[in-house]
This record gives C-alpha cells, sequence and structure tokens, in this order.
C-alpha cells in the first residue's frame, strides 16, 4: 500500500518535471524517492529508440540482399509491443501529459507502419507501401525524442 508521504513525494516529483525552465534536470529528479516508474519509462524509452535502430538496420540487410524479412519482421513485432507497454509504463509513472501523449503517438505510429504494408500489399499498390519508410522516419524522430527528454 502506498502512503500518503510517498505518493506526496511522486506527486512533488512529476510538478518539478513539469515545470519549464526549472533548475532541476530530470536525472536529479529521478533520484529522488517515488520516481521508480519514471526511471522505468525513461529506460523503456532508449530500449525502444535503440530498437527503431536495429530495424533500420535489419531492413537494410533485406534490401541490400543479405538476409531475409524475417528478422524485420520479428523486431517490429517487438516494436509493437514495445510501444505498447511504453505508453502504459508512461501512465503508470504518471509522467506529464504532452510526454504520455507522446508515448501513445508512438504507439500509433507502429500501428500505421503495420497498416501501411498490409493495406498495400492487399490492394496491390507499391506507393502505399512506400510511406512505410516515411513513416519510419517519424517514428525515429519520435522515439528519439522521448529517449532523450529523460536525460
Amino acid at each position: 500500500m502506498v502512503t500518503f508521504a510517498e505518493r506526496s513525494s511522486s506527486i512533488l516529483v512529476a510538478e518539478r518535471w513539469r515545470r519549464a525552465g526549472s533548475a532541476d534536470t530530470p536525472t536529479r529528479l529521478l533520484s529522488e524517492r517515488g520516481s521508480g516508474a519514471i526511471r522505468i519509462s525513461v529506460v523503456w524509452s532508449w530500449v525502444i529508440a535503440a530498437a527503431v535502430v536495429v530495424q533500420v538496420f535489419l531492413a537494410g540487410l533485406y534490401v541490400f540482399g543479405s538476409a531475409s524479412i524475417e528478422a524485420h519482421v520479428l523486431n517490429g513485432s517487438f516494436l509493437l509491443f514495445a510501444t505498447l507497454l511504453g505508453g502504459i509504463v508512461a501512465l503508470v509513472a504518471r509522467v506529464p501529459g504532452r510526454v504520455a501523449g507522446a508515448h501513445w503517438g508512438l504507439f500509433g505510429l507502429v500501428v500505421v507502419q503495420v497498416i501501411l504494408i498490409e493495406v498495400g500489399t492487399a490492394a496491390g499498390v507499391p506507393e502505399i507501401k512506400a510511406f512505410h519508410v516515411v513513416n519510419a522516419l517519424a517514428i525515429f524522430g519520435l522515439s528519439s525524442v522521448l529517449a532523450t527528454q529523460g536525460e
């Protein structure tokens, strides 16, 4: 059971994090009591960002004939799960609303990745599938921002 003091400490950490221009750095805030979920959220954001880089590398291996598409598909499935979990962790950590929204936006972009390939394949329209690469840039950008916002 969470005591009143622990809950107050968590709220205080979240409020300090929300303040723009605060002298408190997120690194310092992460070391304060009651911020374990926030620490997990930041670390998980780095895991997602690293998985995005791996995903691009695996796509390159496939495009240039060094590997099958299966590794790319498997890592993509991990990214779908990881971004869903990232959104849940952000809610549990009570990160600022914009940060939580960005986590859910990242999950939405990964869902769109799957839809672009499936719809493009089903419709036989390669131009739809080409947006998979453009959307990947958005995923990379947002995952990088989420990872670095915790530093």
